[in-house]
């Protein structure tokens, strides 16, 4: 499924700010507002939280990231 231009955006900002990324319920360092998102947690699909767009347009969930991230190398 291809992505949207928003997906990406939001996945190219995953990217940048994995290593800043929240592994549970836990402060991140990084703040997904300052383009639109939030993290959001979904136990019953990932221990991992997805980054949520505030307007609409769906998640980036870790699989998105993973896949950027080998396209970014």
């Amino acid at each position: 499924m291809p992505l949207s231009k928003r997906r990406k955006e939001m996945t190219a900002w995953a990217v940048v700010n994995l290593k800043k990324w929240p592994t549970h319920e836990c402060l991140a360092e990084a703040d997904p507002s300052e383009i639109g998102c939030e993290f959001a947690h979904y136990p019953a699909l990932s221990s991992l939280p997805v980054l949520k767009c505030r307007l609409g347009g769906g998640v980036v969930d870790s699989t998105d990231y993973f896949y950027a991230k080998r396209g970014h190398k």
